[in-house]
C-alpha cells in the first residue's frame, strides 16, 4: 500500500548545514531501514555514501557524527579528495574501485541528499519554498544540539503527528500549549506544506520579541510559530526566528523509525556576547527535547497496522495537512 522504497529513494532529504561539514573529515550519519548513509567532507567536496566499504562490507564509521578520515579499518580503503583510494589497488581483481555514492545538492547552506531523485531539488521544493528555506539556512549560524534516537512507531505515524495541531493541548499541555497558538494558516507547495500560527500568549511574546533584538536575523523570519514539512520525512520549525529546529523521521520497521533533531541558533548582532543568551539557549534546548519526548510517548500508542486500518477514516478540519499527506502517499 505504501511505497517506502520510493519515499526513500526518489526524494531529496534535508541532512545537514554546511557549517557542520566545514572541515575535512567532518561527517554525519543517518540510519534508514537496514542501511546507513554518511554525509562527509572528503577534503575536496561534500559527499554522501553508504556506510559500507565496497571491498568486504565493513563500516567506515560507527559514531553518528564526528571528525575522522573515512578509512576502513579492515584493509585501509579510504574515501578522500573526490575518490576511493585503495592500497596496492593492482592486487584486487573484479573490483570497480568505487563506492556507492548518493546525490548531493544545496539549498543555500542546507545540504540535501537523494538516492535516485525523480526531480531536481528546486523542483521538489518549488520556487517559493526553495527561496524561503535558502533564506532560513543563512540564519542557522550555530548548531547547539543534536538529538538522535529510535522512535517506537512508524515514520509515517510520527510525521502525521507533527502535521496536525489538535493534539497540542493534550500532549503538550506544559510546553507548546504555553504559547497559546492562534490564527492557524496553512500553505501548500507541491507535496510540501507550511503551517503558521500567531503566539497568543502576549506576555511570552513580548519576552521573545525583546530577545529577538539581540539576534541578527533575516527579513524572512516569521513573527510567530512556523513549521515547514519537506515531503516526505523532514521538518523545519521555529518560534519567532531566534532558532530553527530541523527534524527527520526515517523509516526503520513497521513500528520503528530513526528520529533526528538538530537545533540551530541565529548569530548575535555585533557587540553582544553569547553569555547574554546562554540561559535562553539552554532553555530552548530543554523544551525542544521535551516536546519530542512528549510526541514519542503518544506515537508509541499507535501501531502501524492500526494506522493502516484507519487510513481512510475520519479527519478533523484541522487535519487538512494529513489528508494532503495521505494523498501524496497514494500518488507515488
Amino acid at each position: 500500500m505504501i511505497n517506502f522504497d520510493a519515499l526513500i529513494n526518489n526524494f531529496w532529504h534535508l541532512a545537514a548545514h554546511s557549517s557542520e561539514l566545514s572541515k575535512p573529515g567532518d561527517y554525519f550519519k543517518y540510519d534508514y531501514f537496514d542501511k546507513e548513509v554518511v554525509l562527509y567532507n572528503d577534503g575536496k567536496e561534500i559527499v554522501a555514501f553508504d556506510n559500507v566499504c565496497p571491498h568486504r562490507g565493513a563500516k567506515f564509521f560507527d559514531a553518528n557524527r564526528g571528525n575522522s578520515m573515512a578509512v576502513c579499518k579492515y584493509h585501509g580503503w579510504t574515501i578522500a579528495n573526490g575518490g576511493l583510494h585503495i592500497p596496492s589497488a593492482e592486487r584486487y581483481v573484479k573490483c570497480d574501485k568505487n563506492y556507492n555514492r548518493y546525490q548531493v545538492d544545496f539549498c543555500g547552506s542546507f545540504i540535501f541528499f537523494s538516492v535516485k531523485p525523480k526531480s531536481t531539488l528546486s523542483d521538489q521544493l518549488g520556487e517559493g519554498l526553495f527561496d524561503l528555506i535558502e533564506a532560513i539556512s543563512f540564519d542557522c549560524n550555530k548548531l547547539v544540539d543534536v538529538n538522535q534516537y529510535m522512535y517506537q512507531c512508524n515514520a509515517l505515524v510520527a510525521i502525521e503527528n507533527a502535521l496536525e495541531p489538535d493534539h497540542v493541548p493534550f500532549v503538550h499541555a506544559n510546553t507548546l500549549q504555553s504559547l497559546n497558538l492562534i490564527n492557524c494558516q496553512n500553505e501548500f507547495h507541491g507535496n510540501n506544506s507550511i503551517v503558521k500560527f500567531d503566539v497568543g500568549n502576549l506576555k511570552l511574546k513580548k519576552g521573545l520579541d525583546r530577545l529577538l533584538k539581540l539576534f541578527d536575523v533575516g527579513a524572512q523570519k516569521f513573527d510567530g510559530y512556523m513549521s515547514i514539512h519537506i515531503f516526505p520525512f523532514g521538518f523545519i520549525s521555529s518560534t519567532c526566528g531566534h532558532s530553527y529546529s530541523i527534524q527527520n523521521f526515517f523509516p526503520k520497521a513497521d513500528d520503528e523509525s530513526n528520529f533526528t533533531s538538530k537545533l540551530y541558533f541565529s548569530g548575535l548582532k555585533p557587540n553582544f556576547k553569547e553569555d547574554i543568551v546562554k540561559h535562553f539557549i539552554e532553555s530552548t534546548i530543554s523544551v525542544n527535547r521535551l516536546v519530542f519526548e512528549e510526541d514519542h510517548e503518544i506515537c508509541k500508542r499507535i501501531k502501524f497496522n492500526s494506522w493502516i486500518d484507519l487510513f481512510d477514516g475520519a479527519l478533523s478540519v484541522d487535519e487538512i495537512k494529513i489528508l494532503k499527506f495521505r494523498r501524496n502517499l497514494m500518488d507515488l
